[in-house]
């Protein structure tokens, strides 16, 4: 299979093969890097994560992005149809319908 980009390979054959999507970094690597700019704030080191950590590197030609796949949603939508159903504990008091007397008394 022909590639159009030299850089992509598939990770299970290491065949190149042609992405689908087409996008800025597959098209032309160099350009998406020189127009991303990279700045990492000041962070508390105490608060550091290791994903905060690989997020501060910028990103290379392995780690971006190329292809993006839809996954089909059909249990999501049907869900959406639905009305919420409030199924929370009720903790109020019982009243009577018959008399004042007879309501609880704690």
């Amino acid at each position: 299979m022909a590639s159009r980009n030299k850089y992509f390979k598939d990770e299970a054959t290491g065949e190149s093969k042609e992405s689908k999507s087409g996008g800025v970094a597959e098209k032309n690597p160099a350009k998406y890097f020189r127009a991303y700019r990279h700045e990492t704030k000041v962070e508390n080191a105490l608060y550091r994560t290791s994903q905060s950590v690989i997020g501060a590197r910028p990103p290379t030609i392995a780690t971006i992005v190329t292809e993006t796949h839809k996954f089909p949603q059909p249990f999501s939508k049907s869900l959406g149809s639905l009305s919420y159903r409030n199924q929370s504990l009720n903790t109020t008091k019982s009243r009577s319908k018959i008399h004042r007397s007879l309501d609880p008394q704690f």
